[in-house]
């Protein structure tokens, strides 16, 4: 953020804090999504009375933030979990994007999470879920992925990535039947089994390379790579260097993170990126 529009909104902050009433925003909805390489997005649906000074809580500190209205996008602070903003219009949305919500044990992710209103959790399409913390709670599909709906609280959930369905079973037989008879024991089971077992073998075998062919996926990547190969940089500094906008900057720099091709550390107030070691 340049040093001018940081100044506004300090100042528009000050006489917000002295000037306008401490009118509470509502929040209207909490929409989670959870991404298949463990990052979370979480988009709040806020109604406020503009122009009002407003103090969001976020779940920790986000890697990328974006407000906006009808009317376009607004500027504010982070002050680590702490969102601050003046609204502009009755709705605003807020995108916040994370690291370190989710965790991983072998095959077996787990996510933790929980807000004062109530909010939906999608996760990846193709997820199992093993087990949920809470007892009271909706759930349902959003193109073939779960969507879960819970009332005020904290819940943690643990499930698995579910490979690619298996096509080309239980169609009928020309006389009518359901197929060959298979002594009353189902087979997609032991084939899905098979299927998780080889596929973790193979993780195991070509993890080093799959992380850097799967992460450098197209051009805008290797422009990242190109340019942090010269010196670590902050993700205005790339995107200065490479021209990428800044929301598929980031999604970029998201996976090379989770994929162990690029690493993020603190140089006190900055977090710069650069390429692993």
């Amino acid at each position: 953020m340049r040093l001018a529009p940081t100044l506004y909104l300090l100042l528009l902050l000050l006489i917000a804090t002295t000037v306008v009433g401490a009118y509470p925003y509502q929040v209207r909805n909490i929409l989670v999504e959870v991404y298949r390489d463990g990052s979370v997005m979480v988009l709040y649906d806020l109604v406020t009375l503009p122009p009002e000074n407003v103090s969001l809580k976020l779940p920790s500190e986000p890697f990328h933030v974006r407000i906006y209205t009808e009317g376009g996008d607004l500027p504010y602070l982070l002050e680590g979990d702490e969102l601050l903003f003046i609204s502009t219009s009755e709705r605003v949305w807020v995108e916040a994007y994370f690291y370190g919500l989710t965790s991983k044990e072998a095959e077996i992710w787990r996510l933790e999470i929980g807000f004062e209103t109530p909010y939906r959790i999608i996760l990846p399409e193709g997820t199992i879920i093993l087990s949920v913390s809470r007892e009271n709670y909706g759930i349902s599909f959003v193109n073939s992925s779960p969507a879960l709906d819970f009332g005020p609280g904290n819940v943690t959930i643990e499930y698995v990535m579910s490979p690619p369905p298996i096509d080309g079973g239980g169609e009928e037989s020309g006389d009518g039947s359901a197929g060959a008879d298979t002594g009353g024991i189902d087979p997609l089971p032991i084939i899905l089994i098979v299927a998780i077992a080889a596929g973790a073998t193979l993780l195991i075998l070509h993890r080093g390379r799959r992380r850097f062919v799967e992460a450098v996926e197209d051009e805008r990547d290797r422009l990242i790579l190109e340019a942090l190969r010269r010196r670590p940089m902050t993700a205005a500094e790339l995107m200065e260097e490479t021209g990428i906008p800044k929301s598929p900057l980031y999604r970029r720099l998201s996976k090379l993170v989770e994929n162990g091709v690029v690493e993020v550390v603190r140089e006190g107030q900055r977090r710069v990126y650069r390429l692993r070691e």
